[in-house]
């Protein structure tokens, strides 16, 4: 009991300092990564289930504005021998003139600590390719861009990130360091603002007649613009219904509900309101197919 109490005082903790904040800007994250597929913020996560699981998503925000971003991602995750687990991701993201592909391949290993309490550890290998829409060779006289073309000719670029995560019983407090290029070196050709580093803290309290409810607490660090708190909770009934509700410093307030499909998987809805600058707005709807 005394250990539910000092996991609900970390996370209340975690969401107050949340509130506080004053970041404003707003990115094109997968509202899924907080409670469907936590592979999609943290390599320790491949293989995390008893089942293969696939993973499909489509999401759009800033609504209402041309050139509004896009995001496309399919993964798939195992876990393999008794400790580890395997993942691939595959994401395609738009912006303006600005598309970025990107392929992930990841490893997760599990170091039983006790019966209770288990050490995840990830690590992944990436390779991605930014390139602007050919519209933006053309300059205002006509005239080719020299250095849109020299940008979009650079070709396919390594990146890497590392994860792990704690688990105690209901517990689970994780972070990951992301796009391990940008930390280790100055790379400067890289357009897009990037996610540098994640904290998830969350814990899961069983309630009667299979059902369950979920607070978390995450933080984003990126490498141009404001840092990002959430805050929400997910309550879940097994087999029937899950449904989320999560606040960010943006000021956008997003909300989720999945439905499971016989004992395939589940289909996965979300919406998110407008951040405090009065855009923003998103969509995301996803597809998860469990193979056991």
């Amino acid at each position: 009991m005394k250990n539910k109490i000092l996991y609900t005082i970390l996370l209340v903790g975690s969401l107050v300092c949340a509130r506080s904040s004053n970041a404003q800007s707003y990115f094109n994250n997968p509202i899924s990564q907080y409670f469907q597929n936590r592979f999609l913020w943290n390599a320790a996560y491949a293989g995390a289930n008893n089942y293969a699981h696939l993973y499909q998503l489509m999401n759009k925000s800033w609504i209402g504005f041309d050139g509004a971003p896009s995001l496309f991602m399919m993964t798939g995750d195992m876990r393999f021998g008794a400790n580890s687990g395997a993942g691939l991701q595959v994401i395609s993201d738009k912006s303006g003139l600005l598309r970025r592909t990107t392929g992930r391949l990841a490893y997760s290993y599990v170091v039983k600590m006790d019966e209770q309490q288990r050490l995840r550890l990830g690590i992944a290998a990436s390779m991605y390719r930014e390139r602007l829409d050919e519209s933006a060779y053309i300059n205002n006289q006509g005239q080719v861009d020299p250095n849109v073309k020299t940008f979009n000719d650079k070709g396919w670029t390594a990146d890497g990130d590392f994860g792990a995560v704690y688990e105690y019983e209901q517990f689970s407090i994780g972070a990951s360091a992301t796009n391990l290029r940008k930390i280790f070196s100055k790379d400067e050709n890289r357009l897009s603002d990037i996610q540098l580093f994640q904290f998830n803290a969350a814990y899961n309290f069983i309630l009667e007649g299979d059902m369950s409810i979920q607070p978390l607490a995450s933080f984003k660090r990126f490498s141009n613009n404001d840092n990002i708190f959430t805050g929400g909770a997910q309550f879940n009934y097994e087999k029937v219904f899950h449904a989320s509700l999560l606040y960010q410093t943006t000021g956008s307030v997003q909300a989720g509900i999945g439905v499971p499909v016989k004992e395939m998987g589940e289909v996965n809805f979300f919406y998110g309101g407008n951040n405090r600058r009065g855009y923003g707005k998103q969509y995301e709807v996803a597809l998860s197919i469990h193979i056991k």
